[in-house]
């Protein structure tokens, strides 16, 4: 039975790619945008990658973020979140920061929707963050439903036995999503309303 909804942040809440690529060109002007979507096919801080920034800049990144969100940053997303707030434990693990995260859900009217916001100052990894929610809510992997946009996120979601739903408006493209076999792609909210609520009443 599905006990709890897992939301990634930028990609799927809010439409952050083209600011995110503009902040890290301007942090570094060599960054390429495809060096930056390969960035997203793994955990964005596991060193691997040309683009993990380090402290100060990771810092700066998130202050220039944080003065250049809006509302209109916002995906159509807030009647269903609201909807599914009222029957299912909500959270939202990011590699986002922990503060601006929470900033931007009470610029956007979210407040009270989501029980637990796990960004980058909780940890660096995904898994563990998962392993977080299972562990405070007494709950199963199979339990959970996540929704991201990402290869990377897919992967850590698939390694700890979360079934996972993948937006394709965020920072990677079906083509890209479609390589680790998620439950379903979706292409719009409206859409993903319906494959969230034909999942709840497959868990009755």
């Amino acid at each position: 039975m599905l006990k709890a909804i897992i939301f990634d942040f930028d990609g799927v809440i809010a439409d952050t790619y083209e600011m995110t690529v503009s902040i890290f060109q301007r942090l570094n002007d060599s960054i390429t945008e495809k060096q930056f979507q390969d960035h997203f096919r793994g955990n964005v801080f596991d060193g691997s990658s040309a683009l993990v920034l380090d402290k100060s800049m990771q810092l700066e990144f998130f202050r220039i973020q944080k003065e250049e969100f809006h509302i209109g940053h916002f995906f159509e997303l807030k009647d269903i979140i609201h909807n599914l707030s009222q029957q299912y434990d909500l959270h939202i693990i990011s590699s986002n920061s922990d503060e601006n995260i929470m900033h931007f859900l009470e610029l956007g009217g979210y407040n009270g929707c989501f029980d637990k916001i796990l960004g980058c100052n909780t940890h660096f990894s995904k898994e563990k963050k998962f392993q977080m929610i299972f562990d405070e809510y007494t709950i199963l992997p199979e339990e959970c439903l996540f929704i991201t946009d990402t290869v990377g996120d897919l992967i850590e979601a698939f390694n700890k036995g979360i079934p996972s739903i993948a937006v394709s408006w965020g920072f990677h493209d079906k083509e890209w999503l479609e390589s680790q076999s998620p439950m379903a792609i979706v292409h719009n909210p409206e859409e993903l309303a319906s494959v969230v609520y034909d999942y709840i009443q497959r868990e009755v």
